[in-house]
């Protein structure tokens, strides 16, 4: 495996040039989109409390188009209740966004509970900030353009970052903490908190603050947040939506949400942090040219005949060689579901349902769970580090009938381990699907927009709003039979892969970047060669339909310390 970029050296290089006086060296490297910046060397993160992939804090670079490029910069810190990160909604798309207005984004990867408290946490804001200051002159960034956009626990975070940044220490032995941890603004969606007694809000930089009336707990508090920070003299913009619900991210596509991040671009310009004249935001830019598939929900043109296998680990349906359109084919997507590109790909084989909690623990109890030639790096993640296994709502351990719902926070490595033991058990080679397999068996080869066909609603798959608890589905639970009350349609792909759209978000194989359409070759692409998060496919029960979309695209840090919204389905070659 091609282990994910990591910069020290540069950093290394870059401070010296800017602390000793000293002209960079012409050999340092240059700021890259998809690489991971270390806020600590190894051996110097203060209140580690280990030294593996969980203990070690870092920024991962976005990076504007050049032509686009402004000078300003914003760190992006995802939410997840200080026990995950969501880098979909709340982190890709954030960046995505900020890079077509021309800002550089860094989106934050910070220490989580069990292990780490909120001081560990607060330490990682701060750092960020000064990190990316610190190499503004080498990275080409305004030092006084900095911005902090934080999401639930990550805006929490910003607030406390704020209060405790304090004035700059030039005497510091640390460079990089001879700069100041202030961002010059402050984004904080849904769990910026109340202020607390002391708290000194009249030196706050300008604050936008946003929630959903429905999500009480936060809204009041940004309510009460914004009346604090006005009567303290500081700037401040709230915006309340009347209806709604926590966890909305970056709200595209949504006819609810769809037009905070415009008001979040006309403040940044209102402030200084953007440019008078501003590029278009993604998904306004003349819509690609819709495909004439029909608007039945069902429908299987173009496909051949499922076939299903098996080894004895579940059923496995038959995808065959050819080519289809990849891409977003409905003038709707962002900018990294394009261009549309025809992909031709060798047959193969695919999970028909979700990995579930009792494939898992077959894997789990194995004596070979431990041997590390099954894990990427030979790096065993430790049995108790799928924290969702025994919280009965989500259906772990203590829910009944729990071994048939698909497994949920799980990891990349975890996922690769998996299938390399199940090849090792059958003889047969099993891995994760590319992205480009992943989308050929979620939408056969008519352009459709869900596995199913162009229409959408809670029958046909499981995702927010569709249970009165959001989790995990039992695989099936949408083939055309009755469950409870709701008489569900079959959600099957052309080819019989079930719930490829909503539930749990599935890993691929490949590393994410952005732009890799552009480049991606016609035959079986396989991603590019390295990268700093993987690709996650299907969107989620915690999701809006938007990102159900066969052609969506999300990503994850693969060595992530469990996410209860990501499961995965392996591959099975011919």
């Amino acid at each position: 495996m091609t282990a994910p970029r990591f910069s020290t050296l540069a950093l290394g290089c870059l401070l010296a040039a800017a602390f000793t006086g000293q002209p960079a060296r012409s050999a340092a490297p240059t700021l890259a989109s998809h690489l991971n910046i270390r806020l600590w060397e190894d051996g110097k993160v203060p209140l580690a409390t280990g030294n593996g992939p969980l203990d070690s804090p870092f920024l991962t670079a976005f990076l504007p188009p050049p032509d686009k490029r402004n000078g300003s910069s914003v760190i992006i810190a995802p939410g997840g209740a200080n026990i995950m990160l969501m880098y979909g909604g709340e982190g890709l798309d954030i960046a995505e966004r900020y890079n077509e207005w021309g800002t550089t984004a860094f989106i934050l990867t910070y220490r989580l509970s069990p292990r780490y408290n909120d001081a560990a946490r607060v330490l990682d804001g701060k750092r960020a900030v000064q990190i990316v200051r610190a190499n503004a002159k080498a990275w080409n960034l305004d030092p006084n353009r900095i911005g902090y956009i934080g999401f639930s626990a990550g805006s929490n975070m910003g607030r406390s970052v704020v209060a405790a940044a304090g004035p700059a220490d030039p005497n510091a032995a640390d460079p990089i903490d001879r700069v100041s941890a202030r961002p010059d603004y402050l984004a904080l969606v849904y769990g910026a908190g109340r202020a607390t007694p002391g708290e000194s809000l009249k030196d706050f930089p300008p604050t936008f603050l946003i929630s959903a009336a429905g999500d009480q707990g936060p809204s009041l508090g940004n309510a009460q947040l914004f009346a604090d920070l006005t009567r303290a003299g500081a700037v401040a913009e709230v915006h309340v939506y009347q209806k709604g619900r926590h966890g909305f991210g970056s709200g595209a596509g949504s006819p609810e949400f769809g037009e905070w991040m415009p008001a979040l671009q006309h403040f940044l310009k209102l402030g200084g942090f953007l440019p008078e004249k501003s590029p278009h935001a993604p998904g306004t830019s003349a819509p690609a040219t819709r495909e004439k598939t029909g608007s039945s929900a069902t429908g299987t043109s173009g496909t051949a005949p499922a076939k299903t296998v098996s080894d004895g680990y579940g059923d496995f349906v038959y995808v065959p060689a050819g080519s289809f359109q990849m891409g977003d084919n409905f003038g709707e997507g962002l900018g990294r579901e394009r261009p549309v590109h025809t992909v031709e790909l060798e047959a193969f084989y695919i999970a028909k349902f979700e990995v579930t909690n009792g494939d898992w623990k077959k894997f789990r109890d194995d004596p070979g769970y431990d041997d590390a030639k099954f894990w990427p790096d030979g790096r065993v993640v430790p049995k108790d580090q799928v924290p969702y296994w025994t919280q009965a709502n989500n259906h772990g351990g203590g829910t009944p009938d729990s071994d048939n719902y698909p497994l949920l926070g799980v990891n990349w490595d975890a996922a690769v381990a998996y299938c390399n033991w199940l090849s090792a058990k059958t003889g047969k080679r099993y891995r994760l699907p590319t992205e480009a397999e992943w989308e050929k068996a979620a939408r056969g080869t008519d352009q459709r927009r869900y596995p199913w066909g162009n229409a959408i609603d809670r029958s046909y798959a499981n995702y927010v709003g569709a249970q009165t608890f959001d989790t995990g589905m039992s695989p099936g639970s949408y083939n055309g039979s009755k469950r409870g009350d709701l008489q569900t349609h079959d959600n099957a792909s052309p080819y019989g892969a079930y719930d490829m759209a909503g539930n749990v978000m599935e890993w691929c194989q490949d590393w994410y970047d952005r732009d890799y359409y552009a480049v991606s070759p016609r035959k079986n692409p396989k991603g590019p060669a390295t990268g700093a998060y993987r690709v996650v496919r299907g969107g989620t029960f915690f999701v809006e339909p938007y990102e159900l979309r066969s052609a969506a695209r999300s990503a994850a840090w693969p060595s992530f310390q469990g996410h209860r919204m990501i499961g995965f389905r392996p591959v099975r070659e011919p």
